[in-house]
């Protein structure tokens, strides 16, 4: 019988707000969420559960959604306390975020060598490019990989990428998608399949 909703569901304070976790237990291999701001663990019609759920039907993942309650604070350490409280021994992260989610990664994975791949969908290039840049040169995973509907705001700037030169780093665009996928709901959820598994 399939899964249908997350194991569990907790609740834990960063800064001045509540992030909640939406976990499903698996193996070593942590699929790791970060919605875009204001973002639910659960996704617009449950597109991250969906996600989650169908990466821990075919391969066993460890599933962390997480929710995003406000904008441009860098949350991943304590997402790490959390996925440390669910896996035993040695792991490792395969991240997933959306707008504000996606730029978190960009900027601050490379703190966190656990996090071995990313995907990073519609992450706005316009703000702090700076900070951005900075990060993904500083990454050390095995890949990160942008990706950007070709109707997103961000889509013209994603030549700057050329601009870091690592063979870990790639950027992709998808036809017909904005930044939110509207219409795409499963093109979505199919991302982190084809750009984090089959790597």
């Amino acid at each position: 019988m399939s899964k249908t909703d997350f194991d569990e569901v907790i609740h834990r304070q960063f800064e001045n707000s509540i992030i909640e976790y939406g976990i499903i237990k698996g193996n070593n291999i942590v699929f790791f969420v970060k919605a875009g701001a204001n973002g639910s663990m659960r996704g617009y019609q449950d597109k991250y559960l969906k996600m989650g759920l169908n990466l821990h039907e075919k391969y066993g993942f460890t599933v962390v959604c997480s929710s995003n309650p406000f904008a441009q604070a860098e949350s991943i350490c304590q997402a790490i306390e959390v996925i440390e409280e669910y896996v035993q021994g040695l792991y490792q992260i395969y991240y997933f975020g959306h707008s504000n989610g996606a730029v978190m990664g960009a900027r601050y994975a490379w703190k966190y060598p656990q996090i071995k791949r990313l995907c990073l969908v519609n992450g706005p290039l316009m703000i702090n490019w700076h900070q951005t840049k900075e990060g993904v040169g500083s990454f050390q995973g095995e890949c990160m990989v942008f990706i950007y509907g070709e109707d997103d705001f961000s889509v013209k700037f994603v030549g700057l990428f050329n601009l870091i030169d690592k063979k870990s780093v790639s950027a992709h665009i998808i036809p017909g998608a904005d930044h939110h996928f509207v219409g795409m709901l499963d093109e979505f959820i199919e991302l982190p399949e084809k750009y984090l598994v089959d790597k």
